[in-house]
């Protein structure tokens, strides 16, 4: 089933800060990797499905930005109506 892709203003401050501590010149393609990853995840979100360190739903998000790969993690849930696949908070992981 897919889902409308929605960002919480937790999951938006959260974003603001993990794309400004990335370098200068790998912000701007960040934020549209990012973008399209919301979106795929919402379209099949069992793919990328588990369960975060405090027990919420969560996806993983992975991308690349040049020639560095970036693992981070959102939670979420889902709307009322089913309909909006809602993050509500992202954070990168650490290996």
């Amino acid at each position: 089933m897919s889902y409308i892709a929605e960002i919480s203003e937790g999951a938006e401050n959260d974003l603001r800060k993990l794309i400004a501590s990335l370098p200068a010149d790998r912000q701007y393609e960040a934020t549209w990797r990012l973008a399209e990853c919301f979106v795929e995840i919402a379209e099949d979100p069992i793919r990328k499905y588990r369960n975060s360190p405090n027990g919420e739903p969560a996806v993983s998000i992975e991308f690349v930005v040049g020639d560095t790969r970036y693992y981070w993690e959102a939670t979420f849930q889902f709307s009322q109506d089913e309909t909006q696949m809602i993050f509500t908070h992202v954070y990168r992981l650490l290996y």
